[in-house]
């Protein structure tokens, strides 16, 4: 909430001391930003505990790892439990998932509990991720008459450029 109550238009970026966050208007926020259902969701899933730098990493090696579970209703995603702009990075945890079918045998399999979510298209480099959910939080939300559920945030990934280190995804904020 005190984040929340702080009208900001920027903030450093934690992954990259060079750089600074600049955030759009809430209008240019607003634009892009749906309000969605979403179902309940049956995952396998791998905890990643460290730095968000290194998600991308990661992803590719779950990929690789759980590439015989992969068809064309897989949805790949992401839980993230901790700001990395207040949690000490090397602690910033994050589940790395993709949807099976729920007959999977396998022990890392979880739901994760559908509801209420605002919803922003992002579509670039990954590194730029962080800039774009800090405004969403920052600069959007705390005139949006929405507040953040007790819930997990999502990250749903819609295309993966490995090349180019860029995604096409949706973020998740679960709402009340």
């Amino acid at each position: 909430m005190f984040k929340q109550s702080i009208p900001t238009h920027s903030m450093p970026v934690p992954f990259d001391t060079e750089r600074a966050a600049n955030f759009k208007s809430a209008e240019e926020y607003a634009a892009q930003i749906e309000i969605r259902e979403l179902n309940d969701l049956f995952v396998v899933y791998e905890r990643f505990i460290g730095n968000y730098v290194d998600i991308e990493k990661h992803w590719y090696q779950f990929l690789d790892k759980y590439k015989a579970f992969l068809n064309e209703k897989t949805i790949l995603l992401e839980r993230f439990f901790n700001d990395p702009a207040i949690t000490d990075m090397p602690q910033c945890i994050c589940d790395i998932c993709m949807t099976v079918e729920q007959d999977c045998d396998l022990d890392n399999v979880m739901w994760i509990g559908g509801g209420k979510w605002i919803v922003y298209q992002f579509d670039g480099e990954i590194k730029d991720i962080f800039e774009t959910i800090q405004g969403i939080f920052s600069v959007w939300l705390p005139g949006s008459g929405y507040h953040m559920s007790r819930r997990y945030g999502l990250n749903i990934y819609r295309h993966i450029d490995r090349g180019s280190h860029s995604v096409i995804m949706d973020l998740y904020i679960p709402i009340s």
